[in-house]
């Protein structure tokens, strides 16, 4: 049976959560990318008018929200990742000093 510090941190289930969100995004915003060049090759220009248009524009912009999504969740991960590594060498410091790190329940 595991002991608690064998169980990931919380901060550590959130960096994998993440990342597993992160992907879910970049797929998304290669989906839109290929949406996007599919229709600005295969709708000829002065067909691309009013609803055409305004359909072309928004999945444009919505590709780019999503990227800036993405974007934000690399600097979080970086963020997460960066925690969990200062975190871990305290602990490895700690027990090299003898000093027993709470458990990650009593955070």
């Amino acid at each position: 049976m595991p002991t608690l510090s064998d169980l990931p941190e919380p901060i550590e289930k959130a960096l994998a959560q993440t990342h597993e969100t992160q992907a879910r995004l970049v797929s998304g915003v290669q989906e839109l990318a290929v949406t996007n060049a599919v229709l600005q090759q295969e709708i000829p220009e002065e067909v691309r008018t009013g609803d055409v248009a305004l359909a072309i524009q928004k999945n444009e912009a919505l590709e780019n929200r999503v990227q800036e999504c993405v974007d934000d969740l690399d600097d979080v991960s970086q963020a997460l990742e960066e925690e969990v590594a200062r975190r871990k060498k305290l602990e490895k410091k700690l027990k090299e000093a003898g000093v027993e790190a709470p458990d990650s329940a009593e955070s």
